[in-house]
């Protein structure tokens, strides 16, 4: 199964995402552009689902961020669409099942750091800039992923060239 950027790639031909976006236009209030510039960023980050699977053997949690995360809200209302997606992309249905803050077996900051990592492995300077404001709320903890440096996005990008040196 492909995963990361190839997927990503697949991803975006497969479908007519269009009612998808309408749907996030009409319920976010979103601009035209802004919700597919979204629902492409939902893809790169749909794209690590198999990688983070098969770099944790059961699933690394991936950080979601806010602005993102309204257009998965808007995939899901498409059920049969979102249904067809799942069963190709991942031969089973993708539960959104944000971490509770309290629940998460690793810190919220070292999955927000892997995600952006594996986000910038696969994607480099095309990961969707929501990912790199890490500090706007998200949905899974409540904004507390943000450690509140500077250097957030700095150790992200040496953690991706770790990720990729890992994998080769």
């Amino acid at each position: 199964m492909n995963s990361g950027k190839p997927l990503y790639t697949e991803m975006v031909q497969a479908f007519d995402y269009a009612a998808v976006v309408d749907t996030a236009v009409e319920h976010y209030g979103l601009e035209r552009s802004e919700a597919n510039s979204c629902f492409d960023g939902l893809l790169q980050w749909l794209s690590l689902i198999p990688l983070t699977a098969a770099k944790a053997g059961s699933g690394q949690p991936v950080q979601m961020v806010e602005t993102i995360d309204k257009l998965w809200h808007a995939f899901i209302l498409h059920t049969k669409l979102y249904r067809k997606f799942c069963d190709r992309f991942f031969g089973r249905y993708i539960d959104h099942d944000p971490l509770d803050r309290f629940d998460a077996e690793i810190s919220k900051k070292q999955y927000a750091r892997f995600t952006l990592a594996a986000l910038r492995a696969e994607f480099g300077d095309d990961v969707h800039p929501a990912f790199l404001d890490l500090t706007q709320r998200t949905p899974c903890c409540y904004g507390q992923c943000d450690d509140g440096s500077d250097g957030f996005v700095a150790f992200a990008r040496t953690a991706a060239t770790e990720v990729v040196t890992r994998s080769s």
